[in-house]
């Protein structure tokens, strides 16, 4: 038996990986802010505005969730050929 299969194979508690995750890149690495998500000292000098990239997020998180909805719609419909 491999026991390599079932040490990768074992369910993770979701919670408790996220913060974790959250630990690593925010505290060690410094990738994440830890405690705000903006600094405002970093968008005085930017060339837009905090509205223009909250926009774009949900601009295309709405794009990808038409196109899931489409993929979901379609999935099950056989061509003619």
């Amino acid at each position: 038996m491999d026991y390599n299969y079932f040490c990768f194979s074992y369910t993770v508690f979701y919670p408790w990986f996220a913060l974790i995750m959250l630990w690593f890149f925010g505290l060690r690495l410094n990738w994440l802010p830890i405690g705000k998500f903006l600094y405002p000292e970093k968008w005085y000098d930017a060339p837009f505005d905090s509205d223009v990239v909250f926009i774009e997020m949900i601009k295309y998180t709405m794009y990808f969730l038409f196109y899931f909805l489409v993929n979901i719609f379609t999935r099950n419909i056989e061509s003619i050929a």
